[in-house]
This record gives structure tokens, C-alpha cells and sequence, in this order.
């Protein structure tokens, strides 16, 4: 383990060089059995989503890490049913909607063939990026979900989780839920979404830094809390402007009433008819949103027909490679006895 560097060993630890000092031995020795280990513990990919430069230049600014367990799915087990596993509720509005915000990751920490088919389930349409424990940092007794890994900027980065241990490497870009028992009743997924909504939309350059002044308090009651106490003084400064004269502003002057790039309202319009930034965003949101369900409810089955048919293709391909390598062998097994399968006596 402490001998000298080979040619490629050597450019990965240009720290450590070579030599038979017994402090060098050491370094090389430590190096070597780290990386031994790193295979077990450490994700098997360094960039768990692709390069942003290559993906649609169209795509969110913001992502947004969910874990999986207990976060959006309850599993439990009965003699009487056996295993049985629960979808959180409002859990497909949840993904649809934020999709048009953020990219958005589903993050497990089982193993890919475990909870593969619940993600085909709440994923029918390829919306979101599945990752598994495969992808997890193996530390302390129990899976971390790294965000440095994700390949993305942390300044832009949101994640939901249940598990404290989880998210134990970057506390800072988590919001922290109680982890959901099953209870039908549950409506923190629908909650969250007027929260997750106005960041995004209002361009904000590091999530962390919102996500702190919230540090302690359940986000949804207490971005409620602040939504009130903010309308309040708004409708009171808007009182207060109705009851002067008001002679009219440049939209008036010629004749149409301004409009913003994108063909909402502009700011002013929507104020004057006691609408708030959140409301006009909710408003677009809304509108964005039934697009998409017209658009998943026209172009959805083919979506799901495409996926199924590469995926027979790819196990009809791994069949054949398995006849393939059977085939091999017997014909190996065949010509070791001193003949061949295809020979005539």
C-alpha cells in the first residue's frame, strides 16, 4: 500500500510524492486505503445531474431536492397486507405545479432497484430526476444526501427532507419536516407551495439566506403570518391613496393601460385593483398550470408509451446479451471436452 505512485496514481496525488521516506510510505499507504474505502461509502457519480450548459436553456434557475421517505410516501407493514405504502396528499399537484418553478429531484435513500417503480409511479411523464442510495454519502452510521454533488449552484438550491441526518451536510438549504405518518388528512405539500412559488419567482440570489429567516418556524404559517401582516399595511396605504385626488398616470395619457413584457398586468394596474405581488403570481401560476394539464392530458400517453417501448427494447437487448453469453459458454464447455458443438463425426 505505500509503494511508489504508477504513472496515473501519480497525477491524482500530486500532494504526495514518491519516495521511501516513512512518512511518504504513510501518505501513500493512507491515500491508498481512503480511496479503497471512498468506493463504499462515497455517491458512484461526482455530478449527479447534468452540466447546466447542456440541459434547455429554458430550464428553472432554482432546484429542488424532496426526499422520498416519509416525505412523500408512508410505507408500512401489516400481517394482515403485508407491505403497504401510502402517497402523501396532494403530492401529484405538488410535482406538477412546481415543476414550471424548479428542477425538480426525488431523492431516496434506497436502493435504485427498491424504490425504482414507486418513482415510475409519481413520475409518469419524466418531470422529475430520480436518485437513489447509490447517490448518497455513507457517514456516521447512515446515508447523506450531499448536495455538493447535485452539480448546481447551493446559492439556488432548496431541499425538503424529514431525516436530519440526511441533510446533515448542508442544514442551511433544507427545510426541516416532521416526517408524515400516513395521516390522509395532511396538507403540508399544499401548504409549502405558495413559500416555494414566491421564492422562485422573486429572483432571490442565495435560498439559504431565506431559508434563515425562517430558522425555527414551520414556513407555511409563518409566510402566512408575514403575507397578513404585510396585505394589512398595503390596504391601509392603498385606503389612504384613494381617499386623495388622483389625476391619472402615463398609461391614461395615451389612451391604454400599461402592460408588462410577458402580457400581465403591470405592477401598477394590478395594485390598483388591490392585487399584491404574490397574488399576481399566483394568478399566472394558475394559468401556467392548465396549460400543462392540457398539454400532459394530449401529449401524456405518448410520453408514457415512448418511455415503455425504450424500456422493453433495452430488456429484449439484455435477453439477447444473456442467450449471447449462454450460448458462449456452452460452446466453451463443448470445445474443452476436445469437440465443437457444430461438428459432424
Amino acid at each position: 500500500m505505500g509503494r511508489d505512485w504508477d504513472e496515473e496514481e501519480a497525477i491524482s496525488h500530486t500532494d504526495i510524492p514518491n519516495g521511501y521516506s516513512p512518512a511518504l510510505i504513510y501518505q501513500r499507504a493512507a491515500a491508498r486505503f481512503g480511496s479503497t474505502v471512498s468506493y463504499y461509502k462515497d455517491p458512484v457519480m461526482k455530478k449527479l445531474l447534468p452540466d447546466a450548459a447542456l440541459m434547455d436553456p429554458n430550464m428553472p434557475a432554482f432546484t429542488l431536492v424532496v426526499g422520498l421517505e416519509d416525505v412523500l410516501i408512508h410505507s408500512e407493514w401489516s400481517r394482515e397486507h403485508g407491505w403497504r405504502i401510502a402517497k402523501r396528499p396532494g403530492l401529484d399537484y405538488f410535482l406538477k405545479y412546481l415543476s414550471l418553478y424548479y428542477e425538480l429531484v426525488i431523492f431516496s435513500t434506497q436502493a435504485s432497484y427498491t424504490v425504482d417503480q414507486i418513482h415510475r409511479k409519481l413520475d409518469p411523464y419524466q418531470m422529475v430526476y430520480p436518485l437513489y442510495r447509490e447517490m448518497t454519502v455513507y457517514e456516521d452510521g447512515g446515508y447523506v444526501k450531499d448536495l455538493s454533488y447535485l452539480n448546481r449552484d447551493l446559492k439556488k438550491v432548496v431541499m425538503i427532507e424529514s431525516e436530519p441526518h440526511a441533510a446533515k451536510k448542508q442544514p442551511e438549504n433544507t427545510i426541516m419536516l416532521p416526517k408524515w405518518d400516513g395521516n390522509p388528512n395532511d396538507t403540508t405539500l399544499i401548504d409549502l407551495i405558495p413559500f416555494l412559488e414566491y421564492v422562485a419567482n422573486m429572483g432571490f440570489e442565495d435560498t439559504r439566506e431565506v431559508l434563515k429567516s425562517f430558522e425555527g418556524k414551520y414556513i407555511p404559517a409563518e409566510f402566512d403570518r408575514r403575507q397578513k401582516l404585510i396585505r394589512e399595511k398595503f390596504e391601509a396605504d392603498r385606503a389612504q391613496k384613494k381617499s386623495k385626488k388622483s389625476f391619472g398616470g402615463l398609461g391614461s395619457l395615451f389612451g391604454k393601460k400599461p402592460q408588462s413584457p410577458d402580457g400581465m398586468q403591470s405592477i401598477t394596474e394590478a395594485e390598483a385593483q388591490g392585487k399584491m405581488i404574490w397574488d399576481q403570481i399566483r394568478e399566472r401560476g394558475h394559468e401556467m398550470y392548465q396549460r400543462l394539464e392540457k398539454h400532459l392530458e394530449i401529449e401524456g400517453p405518448k410520453i408514457v408509451a415512448e418511455r415503455e417501448a425504450i424500456e422493453k427494447k433495452m430488456q429484449e437487448d439484455a435477453m439477447k446479451a444473456q442467450e449471447e453469453t449462454v450460448a458462449n459458454m456452452k460452446s466453451g464447455i463443448t470445445s474443452w471436452f476436445g469437440g465443437s458443438s457444430g461438428e459432424k463425426k
